[in-house]
């Protein structure tokens, strides 16, 4: 988080604008991230729910990485999942579950088609994150504002192109940009 805030601070405009919340549930290492990150004035939350809508930039590598994943492997007709048994020693051991045309529902598309072996990871847990942020944001992306200019003006990238104003008397034509 500190590389993050360094490099923040090369623009200023932006720096100014972040306001930095982290969710922790743990009271020890809150004291120690408000200790380290002081200068940056973080704000604590107790879940993901609880940050406030708007614009939001996620940082979370080591969170994410520390999430469960699921491993599915292409079979010879469909996906199995590969789980952790006992090989015939008695060690642990990547073996495969039972094929099931269900799983192809978990495979991103793109591989869906993937020859046989082929080994696929999920992660469930990030997916549901994702979600629950893109609830809180959607009501955003329906406003007719530009987000990205207001909070990114031409101080901070002065090569950003804003549409030429609109003659006196009349509108600007909107853009026919599909929005995601």
């Amino acid at each position: 988080m500190a590389d993050l805030l360094r490099a923040a601070a090369t623009l200023p405009a932006f720096r100014r604008a972040l306001r930095l919340y982290l969710v922790e549930a743990s009271p020890v290492l809150r004291a120690e991230q408000q200790r380290r990150l002081a200068a940056a004035e973080p704000q604590f939350v107790d879940s993901v729910e609880a940050l406030p809508s708007g614009p939001l930039l996620v940082v979370a590598n080591e969170f994410l990485d520390a999430l469960p994943i699921r491993q599915l492997v292409r079979g010879h007709s469909q996906w199995a999942e590969r789980l952790v048994g006992l090989d015939g020693e008695g060690r642990l051991a990547f073996v495969e579950g039972p094929e099931s045309p269900a799983l192809i529902l978990l495979v991103p598309d793109a591989r869906r088609e993937a020859p046989p072996g082929t080994i696929v990871e999920i992660c469930p847990a990030a997916a549901a994150l994702a979600a629950t942020r893109r609830r809180a944001i959607r009501p955003l992306t329906r406003r007719r504002t530009v987000c990205r200019l207001r909070l990114f003006p031409e101080q901070v990238w002065p090569n950003l192109e804003r549409p030429a104003p609109a003659p006196a008397g009349r509108r600007a034509p909107r853009s026919r940009q599909r929005r995601s």
